[in-house]
């Protein structure tokens, strides 16, 4: 099976390296497209993994040149996964440009602010996440789960991406399941409503990898059972790594297109569109 990856993070973000090593990695693994899409900018808080703004036109700059060197060996798609933060960014906004991108990747990655006004994280884990949960949501793990469905429904309504970047990523804070389980009746609410906003606005959804082949999870973002569900509701889906590393843009891929084609669950391959 001849793949593609439309969820890639270059050294423009927190990707390890340059644009063109992945893509030479990239035509090596015989990948019909590449799709980058490197943390956009934050106003005012420019956390290290997002962009600085400064970079973003010699981004759009470097990725047009690139698609032209390799345009007779694949097919090199420019994106931005962008973060959801009330009254700060979103998947709309304007100063990112959005005309120069072939696609959006929307994701939450931010709840809230700690008490010295700093964006607060949820993936640091750790002491941090402790601090966060304690300092945001009173030590109420309910509550913060809630509040990062919450922002991707939002996002969802009425910002709404092309893709929906890893949408239980906040499962990762429960790697030791001693928070909450995924089978309780709250949690399962959560995906539901989700689910059925993403069926609605006929939002890709991604299968992201990264939770396998990094060692994070069992599961891929979203849980199997998850898939499942956005199967029946014909909810249509996107494979991708969610690569920092060009070692990394397939990793896991044909575990999950297996798992995939078990259930009868078709993956969108060429996406968007050719122009």
């Amino acid at each position: 099976m001849q793949y593609a990856n439309y969820h890639t993070h270059t050294n423009f973000s927190d990707g390890i390296t340059f644009p063109d090593v992945y893509i030479e990695k990239a035509i090596e693994q015989k990948l019909h497209s590449l799709g980058f899409s490197d943390h956009a900018p934050i106003p005012i808080y420019g956390k290290k993994w997002n962009m600085p703004y400064e970079k973003l036109s010699n981004y759009y700059e470097t990725l047009n040149e690139l698609n032209a060197k390799y345009k007779d060996n694949i097919r090199i798609l420019t994106s931005l996964e962008i973060d959801y933060i009330p009254d700060v960014v979103n998947p709309k906004s304007d100063f990112l440009q959005l005309n120069k991108l072939d696609y959006t990747i929307g994701s939450v990655h931010y709840l809230g602010g700690l008490a010295h006004g700093e964006l607060w994280g949820f993936e640091l884990l750790g002491s941090e996440l402790h601090r966060g949960l304690h300092e945001i949501f009173k030590g109420n793990v309910m509550k913060l789960v809630e509040e990062y469905y919450k922002n991707i429904r939002e996002m969802i309504q009425h910002f709404t991406p092309d893709i929906i970047g890893h949408i239980d990523r906040i499962k990762i804070i429960n790697k030791q399941e001693t928070l909450f389980e995924e089978n309780e009746q709250w949690y399962q609410d959560e995906i539901d409503e989700t689910l059925k906003l993403i069926s609605q606005k006929r939002v890709i959804m991604e299968v992201n990898t990264k939770g396998m082949f990094a060692n994070e999870l069992q599961d891929p973002y979203p849980s199997f059972w998850i898939l499942e569900k956005a199967k029946e509701m014909n909810i249509p889906i996107i494979l991708s790594s969610d690569a920092h590393h060009p070692e990394h843009l397939i990793s896991g891929f044909d575990n999950i297109s297996n798992r995939l084609a078990a259930i009868k669950y078709p993956i969108i391959s060429e996406f968007p569109l050719p122009k």
